[in-house]
């Protein structure tokens, strides 16, 4: 009498799930019950839905697994042509960030493929800063008998709205402004500020210079509403804050905020730094096409462009936006109103959400790493030009 046969048992997928309970957290599931079928789609900024490019969510159950994730509506974001090119960041710790190969489909999807070694794995647009980060810097600024820390206000969903300063703190000398994200989707800016706080907290010759002849205003983190929202552009009203200089909408007090800041300080250099989702390049933005331009103002952005490509590799000064008409210049942009208003070297630093085209990295892409480190190269550049600010 022959054996029933007995069917083979069916196999047991891991119990996935797809979360956005991280800062900066938002994705859209269409589905997640298959790891090897993982359907994602991009939102848009809550009150803006112009602007749809930012993403972050962490998978969990899937150590083991064979991830196959695509994010579907990548080819119908703000800047879709980003995507080609570009590879996912991805993160077991939410520190230590590396990239994951990824392809833009003729049909518009990013996809891509991974095998997790853990439970739980985070990805993202890029790495984020989060506000534990910020909160470090915060208090190293605190602590250092050459910091301190003022509260400007409050955003409007209530978070503080710290400045740091370093150097003279007694407002002798040169006036240096440093802001970051604008753009809450642009995290690069957040590790940046954190190297520069590093290179002005070493106690060597160059920090020691530089804190000793300026006073060094740093913005951290712009748009903390735009952050804790998961906004790519815009902060909690769905305005891009780097579009409110010239005359400030009364629902972006950040801006109005930091403009008084200035105001009664003065301002002999400025940055706003960012990330670019096109180029992938390090490169500045001058403020060209300001009515008040003049040779002075472009020998300062060429001894400064001079001094950066001394101070780190990273930087270059062939590839850019191309420059503004004269008395063409956008003057509700940050760096085109301050140089207009202050009459000063007033510059916009972009950092890639791609690999570096000069020196590419194959594992981590541009990274934390790199922004950090390029934040430590402004202190050295900074340390060449102060004397000729003024």
């Amino acid at each position: 009498m022959g054996g029933l046969a007995i069917a083979p048992a069916p196999a047991i997928l891991p119990a996935v799930r797809v979360e956005t309970d991280i800062e900066g957290g938002k994705i859209e599931v269409i589905a997640a019950t298959d790891p090897g079928a993982i359907r994602l789609a991009i939102l848009p900024d809550g009150e803006n839905p112009r602007f749809r490019q930012w993403f972050c969510f962490a998978l969990r159950g899937v150590r083991g697994a064979r991830c196959e994730v695509a994010i579907e509506n990548a080819g119908a974001c703000t800047w879709a042509k980003a995507f080609a090119g570009y590879d996912v960041c991805a993160s077991y710790d939410g520190v230590a960030w590396f990239r994951v190969p990824s392809r833009l489909g003729d049909d518009g999807a990013l996809r891509f493929t991974f095998a997790s070694k853990r439970d739980g794995v985070r990805f993202a647009y890029f790495a984020p800063w989060t506000s534990d980060r910020l909160a470090a810097q915060v208090q190293r600024a605190r602590r250092s008998r050459r910091g301190e820390v003022a509260i400007l206000g409050a955003t409007p969903l209530g978070a503080p709205f710290p400045m740091l300063r370093f150097g003279r703190l007694d407002d002798v000398g040169a006036s240096v402004f440093v802001i970051a994200q604008q753009h809450p989707g642009e995290p690069m800016a957040g590790w940046f500020v954190e190297g520069v706080v590093d290179r002005l907290l070493r106690t060597d010759r160059v920090a020691r210079a530089v804190l000793g002849s300026a006073t060094i205003a740093i913005v951290p983190r712009m748009n903390p509403d735009g952050v804790a929202l998961g906004n790519h552009r815009t902060n909690a009203a769905g305005l891009d804050l780097n579009r409110q200089w010239l005359e400030p909408d009364p629902r972006a007090p950040e801006v109005a905020m930091v403009r008084e800041a200035m105001t009664r300080r003065g301002v002999d250099f400025f940055l706003d730094v960012h990330g670019d989702e096109m180029i992938p390049h390090v490169f500045l933005q001058g403020a060209e096409g300001i009515p008040l331009r003049t040779d002075r103002h472009a020998a300062l952005e060429a001894g400064f462009a001079a001094a950066m490509l001394a101070a780190t590799p990273d930087f270059q000064t062939t590839h850019d936006y191309g420059r503004d008409a004269p008395g063409k210049a956008n003057l509700a942009i940050a760096a085109n109103w301050v140089a207009q208003t202050f009459d000063c070297l007033s510059l916009t630093l972009e950092m890639p959400f791609k690999d570096h085209a000069e020196r590419p990295d194959p594992k981590r892409a541009w990274s934390p790493e790199r922004s950090k480190a390029l934040g430590g190269a402004l202190v050295e550049a900074l340390a060449t030009c102060l004397p000729s600010l003024r």
